[in-house]
Order: C-alpha cells, then sequence, then structure tokens
C-alpha cells in the first residue's frame, strides 16, 4: 500500500479527506455547501454530486444523510481515484461511488434522475486560465449558465432540487437562467467576508420546480481578519 501523506489530510467530524496537489484541494466553498443542505433539505434517496474533486461533499451529505446513494462524477481523470480512496476508506463506502463523466454532455439514452444534485462549479466564464492545471478545471469553464442548467434538469426528478454555490456576481445569471429552466429560488444564502462588507462574497442557491417567494438569510465568516465569527464556527461545525 503506498503510504499516505497525513500533510495532506483534511478532517472534518467523522471523514478524513486524502488532498492531492493534481486536483483542486478542499475549499471553503465546499464546506459552506455540504453544511448548509442537510439544513434546508430532507433526506433524498438518490443524490448526484457533479464535479465531486476531492468527494469531500458527497462524503459530507453520506454523513448528514445516512440512508441516501449518492454518486459522484467528474470531468478530471486525476480526481475520481483519489475520490474513490477516500471514499473507500470512509464507513459509508458502500452507499458512495465516484466515475468520471461530463455533466454537460447530455447523455443520448435515458440517465438516471436524482432527487438532488449538489455542485460546486467552476465559474470564471471567459477569464484567463489559473496556471495551477487542477485549479483551471475547477474554475474555469467556457459554457455559460444557461448551458449548465439544461444538463442539471436533465438529470432531476421532476420535483427534486438542485444546490449550488455561485460568486455574488453571477448568481443571479444563474437565477434568470434556471427561471428559463423552470427551476426557481427556495432558500438564499448569501456569504459574507466580514459584517460591513457591501456585498457578499458568495451565494448558496437551493432551487426547485415550485414558484414561491424565497428565504434569504445572510451570514459572516469573520469577525474580525484573522478570527471566524461565532455564528460560522455554529454553522459549520469546524
Amino acid at each position: 500500500m503506498t503510504p499516505v501523506d497525513t500533510s495532506e489530510i483534511f478532517v472534518w467530524k467523522e471523514i478524513s479527506i486524502k488532498q492531492d496537489g493534481n486536483v483542486f484541494k478542499v475549499g471553503t466553498d465546499a464546506l459552506l455547501l455540504g453544511v448548509w443542505v442537510p439544513k434546508i433539505i430532507g433526506e433524498p434517496n438518490l443524490i448526484l454530486d457533479a464535479g465531486t474533486g476531492t468527494g469531500i461533499i458527497a462524503l459530507m451529505v453520506a454523513h448528514s444523510y445516512p440512508n441516501s446513494k449518492i454518486a459522484a462524477i467528474d470531468i478530471d481523470k486525476e480526481a475520481i481515484p483519489l475520490a474513490n480512496y477516500n471514499f473507500q476508506n470512509s464507513k459509508w463506502h458502500e452507499r458512495l461511488q465516484a466515475r468520471i463523466e461530463n455533466i454537460l454532455e447530455i447523455n443520448s439514452g435515458d440517465p438516471v434522475k436524482y432527487d438532488l444534485i449538489l455542485c460546486n462549479p467552476p465559474y470564471y466564464f471567459n477569464q484567463y486560465a489559473a496556471i495551477n492545471e487542477s485549479k483551471a478545471t475547477s474554475k474555469h469553464t467556457l459554457v455559460n449558465s444557461g448551458a449548465w442548467l439544461k444538463a442539471i434538469t436533465s438529470r432531476l426528478k421532476a420535483r427534486g432540487h438542485f444546490c449550488v454555490i455561485l460568486p455574488h456576481e453571477i448568481a443571479f445569471e444563474w437565477i434568470k437562467a434556471a427561471n428559463e429552466c423552470k427551476l426557481y429560488c427556495q432558500h438564499r444564502l448569501d456569504v459574507f467576508s466580514f459584517r460591513d462588507d457591501p456585498q457578499p462574497i458568495r451565494c448558496l442557491i437551493h432551487f426547485h420546480m415550485e414558484l414561491s417567494r424565497p428565504e434569504i438569510i445572510r451570514m459572516n465568516i469573520y469577525e474580525q481578519i484573522g478570527r471566524y465569527s461565532d455564528e460560522y464556527f455554529q454553522f459549520s461545525g469546524i
């Protein structure tokens, strides 16, 4: 067995994640989404983690939803072995599966439909790619929000849920594209760095087919530079 570099291990509650320099590492975005979703959505049967990377979001929902089956997909050939390694070394390995797949390539056959799809998508549309190849794969795309939403809805059950985390500056573009696909914002969590910031840095959005007034709340990550806020500690469980 290949020795594991413990300096590359990320731990959250019962989850231990092996990381690799060739795959985008665990970040705050993934943690926020993985914690938030079980707070607002009851347990689904089938979950899809689109763009799994290390597998952290899939593992977090496996931890929170003890009866769900989770499929994790990614286009990165380096990510899938790493995610499967992390799955096999977890207590939920029987309910987790990772495979290479591009969510944007809509299958010609009848694809599996999911009760819940989660995504921490690439979002630097039409900007220069990152120097690090793994970051370029994870955070850059030439595909717009409309194409993403069409692909997501093709894999979603009629009354399924779609949850995503996005930079604030493109969140409303995604909301518009979702509306055109008959998906509507049910919950939105606006995440600010500091209490006095004029706008959030991230928006977490829950989409569903029902048209209703969304519940919008906010959270501040930091109390001051270098110090997390109490609400972030309580929210994240770190």
